[in-house]
């Protein structure tokens, strides 16, 4: 897929060696059609040239742009970053077009997603993180979306600290219980930098070595910037693998 982001600045693109708190910057809310106007002569474009469906990116409160952009009109899958918590509508507009959706784990507002202020998971993390999937599914397939156009994200980085992210790769296969694809989005993220003591142009290698294990433990949609080096590590493991 061709993915097309609208939503918030990243933490990849944050200075080298802030402090630990400042995980993202702010994010201020940007009304609707700020957001999407400057993207306008982008996406249609898009999604009549390339062969390969249009993911768009799409922060909670933004329904407007889902309802006028996903397919047939541009983008065949959204990827809502606040599994379906924040936007209801948004769901609605997604179930009226018949169009993909992931549903990503995070807490809190879109501001805190960029924080660690909902990074305590005394029941367990992953435990926790599928639960609160499942209840994402809930909201999703109550919202008339079927189950067979979903897809789940553990949400790496979304207001987690590394050792976190790192957990969850490590069990990434409890997704499979959703029997849904699993998409993961380790691309230049903090923790890769902090493991590797790397700058954010220098993570594509360690991105592509996360992609590679969770491949191993079922992912099969990666959200990455450089795809050439991690197709490339997947297309040889599926080899050893036997796959193709």
């Amino acid at each position: 897929a061709v993915f097309v982001s609208f939503a918030p600045l990243s933490d990849t693109m944050l200075p080298p060696a802030p402090a630990p708190s400042e995980l993202l910057p702010p994010t201020p809310t940007v009304p609707v059609f700020s957001t999407i106007s400057p993207r306008k002569p982008v996406l249609l474009p898009l999604s009549t040239r390339s062969p390969a469906p249009l993911l768009m990116n799409c922060p909670p409160a933004e329904a407007l742009i889902t309802d006028e952009y996903v397919s047939p009109a541009g983008a065949a899958i959204v990827n809502d970053v606040s599994g379906g918590r924040l936007d209801p509508d948004l769901l609605a507009a997604v179930a009226a077009r018949g169009a993909g959706l992931v549903l990503m784990h995070s807490r809190g507002t879109v501001p805190d997603m960029a924080s660690y202020d909902y990074a305590d998971y005394p029941r367990g993390l992953t435990a926790t993180v599928v639960a609160e999937l499942g209840e994402a599914m809930e909201r999703a397939t109550g919202a008339g979306i079927a189950p067979d156009q979903i897809a789940v994200d553990p949400g790496l980085g979304f207001g987690k600290k590394a050792e976190q992210s790192l957990e969850l790769c490590r069990h990434l296969a409890a997704l499979r219980a959703f029997g849904r694809p699993i998409m993961v989005g380790p691309s230049r993220k903090r923790f890769v930098g902090q493991v590797l003591d790397r700058r954010v142009d220098e993570r594509d290698l360690g991105t592509a070595a996360v992609c590679a294990y969770a491949w191993l433990n079922g992912a099969r949609l990666f959200r990455i910037h450089e795809p050439a080096m991690t197709r490339d590590v997947l297309a040889m493991i599926a080899a050893l693998e036997g796959s193709v």
